[in-house]
């Protein structure tokens, strides 16, 4: 039960504040006064922005594809999803179906790049996929082989990261025996898809298949002006099927040098989206300052100091450098990285001795804002059971 206690700092009492602390008030306003930034976090997690609607800012282009010319680089996350198989049909069956779907749709000159996460607990994109997967409800470990039968569906089965990893093992041997060539990254396959497309690029016209945006801003970000790329984004149902180009970025052409730079400072998988300011402010505030662009050359820099800048360890893992999340705003804790909210307690101990409630709650709301940053407090709120505070 969720309990909503007000309480106030300045409104009822300014004079009394201002008499006592009057010369502090400066020092006052240095800290959140709120129990994490409201700017960033919600009352749940990390505030979340309509990541696909950066789409918009792509124009599509229109390619004549020859199959037998062509290097398709798939993304292994979205091929599992994309081919639908049912409960009761068997795992050899159903591997069949994968080969059969890139045979039909791609032809035979095609890489897939699968995800590998040897331990999804210290991994940050795995923080998001979790968090997606709590919404399916995930099945049991199953320990399965080809000739089984699927006792339970798709989305369940692969929500469980033990049967996705098992799953992914089987299909790549599969894969390999039908000549389809098979890569696996250490973790999130985005960055290693992208290189590979690179590589492939040198020598024939190369597609990047997959429907995750991420794919196609690392792809802009990292393909020399030379060099053409295209990203193929496959329709479904009524949806129609998008190329999109290593060039396609031509609504804002003086954002391209900091592509990687605005969607993670304006949210992605890893990042807080920022509050009441979507993509399309940012990147029209960035294309028309230009004092923006030193600002944003900081975070390129892999010697950059975390005390400086946090965004800065998606950018480089983007840019192919591998960072300690712990490093970069990040602490594992309840067997898993959670992201670090405030550094600061709320407010100073002087000025948190000031708050009253106008309700009977006043000593739980003092002990929750004092604990808040003692070690081994019990901070973690659930969203089912929690004290909302209110600065008025």
């Amino acid at each position: 039960m969720n309990m909503r206690i007000p309480i106030n700092i300045f409104t009822n009492t300014p004079l009394r504040i201002t008499k006592t602390f009057g010369d502090e008030l400066e020092q006052f306003f240095e800290y959140e006064l709120a129990l994490y930034p409201l700017s960033l976090f919600d009352a749940i997690d990390m505030r979340k922005t309509q990541k696909l609607a950066i789409y918009d800012f792509f124009k599509c282009v229109n390619i004549d594809i020859d199959h037998k010319n062509t290097t398709y680089i798939i993304d292994g996350g979205y091929l599992l999803h994309r081919v639908v198989w049912d409960q009761e049909e068997t795992f050899d069956f159903i591997f069949d179906k994968y080969v059969h779907y890139i045979h039909k749709h791609l032809g035979c000159n095609v890489i897939v790049v699968f995800d590998g996460f040897n331990d999804y607990r210290k991994i940050t994109i795995a923080v998001e996929q979790n968090r997606q997967t709590t919404k399916i409800n995930s099945s049991c470990d199953i320990i399965f082989d080809r000739f089984m039968t699927v006792p339970t569906n798709q989305q369940q089965f692969l929500a469980n990261t033990h049967n996705k990893s098992r799953f992914i093992s089987i299909l790549s041997e599969k894969l390999t025996t039908a000549n389809i060539f098979v890569k696996q990254a250490n973790n999130d396959a985005d960055v290693l898809i992208i290189e590979t497309a690179l590589e492939q690029s040198n020598t024939n016209k190369t597609i990047v298949v997959g429907e995750d945006v991420d794919l196609l801003i690392i792809l802009i970000s990292r393909t020399p002006i030379d060099n053409m790329i295209y990203f193929l984004k496959p329709g479904k149902g009524q949806t129609e099927t998008k190329i999109y180009s290593s060039q396609s970025l031509t609504s804002y052409s003086k954002c391209q040098a900091h592509i990687l730079f605005l969607h993670a400072i304006t949210g992605c998988d890893t990042t807080s989206a920022l509050y009441q300011r979507g993509k399309t402010k940012v990147f029209q505030s960035f294309e028309k300052c230009q004092d923006l662009f030193d600002c944003a050359e900081v975070f390129k820099k892999i010697n950059s100091s975390p005390d400086i800048i946090l965004t800065n360890e998606i950018l480089q893992v983007w840019l192919g450098n591998e960072l300690n999340p712990e490093d970069w705003g990040w602490v594992f804790k309840d067997n898993g990285l959670e992201p670090i909210q405030t550094l600061l307690p709320p407010a100073l101990e002087k000025l948190l001795n000031t708050i009253f409630c106008n309700c009977k709650k006043r000593l739980a709301v003092a002990r929750a804002w004092r604990n808040w940053h003692k070690p081994g407090a019990q901070r973690k709120r659930s969203a089912k059971s929690r004290i909302k505070y209110v600065i008025y």
